[in-house]
């Protein structure tokens, strides 16, 4: 089976996109007019086939109606014709999925939280070498950093398993962070401050949560993006948090992304 992947053109138009210089920007589109005009006309076909009834669809369970699912459904367009094709004759679904990770901070003022070493261990981290499962895409819809002591620095599950997730302190909530997906960046120098969560009801009362059951409890560190975008399974994870002064010895940042996957049944 091919790898999964979003659609070339989507992914051209998305890196003109994040080009800030109007100079860069209309070099790349004279560079390369066969791209764009092809962009431009599969966008206007989907345009003009979205009122059809033939197009591919997503039953989206109504209690996921403002969460990741309803985000996803919205994507399906931008998929291969691979998946699309899956998700219409039940050979693939949408699922409820975090990726999480943890890593130790002791000491450090830095941490590269997604890494071509990773590996899957149970409580510790789901994800290995950085990268999505074969053949899986990801709605990424939101995003949490938490923060906890060990009694060790050991990278163990032993060690780390009687750790009390806790919001980020404010030495490492004034800093920031960046994420990247393969060559596109998701947060650019974002304020680590978007992660400190004090009043848990005021989350669980707003819009701010994902929604649905799985996503909408409102938890500390917990931030809804605004702009939920798709990873595929050929893209390294790569999100870099700095702060100014060191961490407390023996201490553990752990970092949740929620949202959808689609995956085989």
């Amino acid at each position: 089976m091919e790898p999964v992947k979003v659609r070339e053109d989507v992914e051209f138009v998305a890196g003109l996109g994040a080009i800030e210089s109007d100079e860069e920007f209309l070099g790349k589109v004279k560079r390369n007019a066969k791209k764009v005009k092809t962009a431009m006309r599969n966008t206007a076909k989907a345009a003009k086939n979205a009122g059809k009834t033939n197009r591919t669809t997503v039953n989206v369970p109504a209690t996921a109606a403002s969460a990741s699912g309803k985000e996803m459904a919205a994507m399906v367009s931008l998929l291969s014709p691979e998946l699309q094709q899956g998700l219409k004759d039940g050979s693939k679904q949408m699922v409820d999925a975090t990726i999480y990770v943890t890593k130790l901070i002791g000491g450090k003022t830095n941490i590269r939280m997604f890494e071509d070493s990773d590996d899957k261990m149970i409580g510790v981290a789901n994800i290995s070498k950085a990268k999505l499962e074969k053949n899986e895409v990801f709605c990424l819809s939101a995003i949490q950093v938490l923060y906890g002591t060990a009694a060790a620095d050991d990278m163990t599950q032993a060690n780390i398993a009687p750790i009390e997730w806790k919001e980020i302190p404010a030495k490492v909530q004034n800093g920031e962070f960046t994420f990247r997906a393969g060559v596109r960046t998701v947060f650019d120098k974002m304020a680590n401050q978007i992660f400190k969560n004090h009043n848990i009801d005021n989350i669980q009362a707003s819009s701010a949560n994902v929604g649905g059951v799985a996503y909408g409890h409102g938890e500390l560190g917990f931030y809804k993006i605004a702009n939920p975008m798709l990873l595929s399974t050929q893209e390294a994870l790569d999100m870099f948090v700095e702060w100014a002064a060191a961490a407390e010895s023996h201490a553990f940042m752990k970092v949740v992304l929620y949202g959808t996957k689609i995956m085989s049944k």
